[in-house]
């Protein structure tokens, strides 16, 4: 019987930052409906279509977040998890531009790596 459940994926995590669209890449096959949800996470994200296996997410705070993907049919529900870590985004334009994320040596937000007289903080914003 437990072949005919749906068979479901939830794809690999996205590279995601806060506030900014990130892409799912679930699958879901012989299921008749299919929903993304928060299973864990400081806020629920928004989902472009939760109803599509491959769709958009945008999560509003960074952080450890887990979705799961769900799909049903007329024999049972599946369901997996998908752990996505979101950076904030500062950390991301961190990593961008020093190819770190953490707030410490050339990277950090009084450093002044290149020499011109305005500190990070102020470049990033």
């Amino acid at each position: 019987a437990h072949a005919l459940l749906p068979a479901v994926s939830p794809g690999v995590a996205p590279e995601a930052i806060a506030g900014r669209p990130a892409l799912l890449n679930g699958m879901a096959d012989n299921a008749a409906t299919v929903r993304w949800s928060l299973a864990a996470g400081p806020l629920e994200p928004v989902f472009a279509d939760p109803a599509a296996p491959a769709t958009g997410v945008t999560f509003a705070s960074a952080g450890d977040h887990v979705l799961r993907l769900s799909a049903v049919n007329a024999h049972g529900e599946s369901s997996r998890l998908l752990a996505v870590s979101v950076l904030p985004h500062r950390a991301a334009w961190r990593q961008t531009h020093f190819g770190v994320t953490a707030d410490a040596g050339p990277a950090a937000d009084l450093a002044d790596p290149d020499g011109d007289g305005v500190v990070n903080l102020l470049e990033y914003a």
